[in-house]
């Protein structure tokens, strides 16, 4: 598991505890970014 994995992990367990909608909102636009990094980390070229 890659350290933006892990992160992402630990964003989405803090996501599920009770907090304000709109810290939430943000919470979750930064999951996506992140998920969206992990993702390209995935499907890119090794780097030589």
């Amino acid at each position: 598991m890659s350290r933006i994995e892990e992160a992402i992990g630990r964003l989405e367990r803090i996501a599920d505890r009770p907090i304000c909608f709109s810290r939430k909102e943000e919470l979750m636009e930064v999951i996506a970014i992140l998920k969206e990094e992990a993702e390209l980390q995935r499907t890119a070229p090794p780097r030589i």
